[in-house]
């Protein structure tokens, strides 16, 4: 299962880095590129963490525990 995790990763970089190309072709800005691919990308996760109930944000005791 490992294996599958690490190759279906690694497919997803090789693919990310053609979309982000061909948006770069669209948009016109690189900038303007990597500000999209970030957003999607965080839209992405917030639903992904709202999906599986998990929370957007840590408490106060988790906080002071870390070093």
């Amino acid at each position: 299962m490992t294996f599958l995790i690490g190759l279906l990763a690694g497919v997803c970089i090789a693919c990310q880095s053609a979309i982000n190309a061909r948006l770069r072709l669209h948009l016109g800005f690189a900038f303007l590129t990597s500000f999209v691919s970030f957003v999607v990308g965080l839209i992405f996760l917030v639903g992904l963490s709202l999906g599986l109930g998990s929370p957007l944000w840590f408490d106060k005791a988790t906080l002071s525990a870390a070093p």
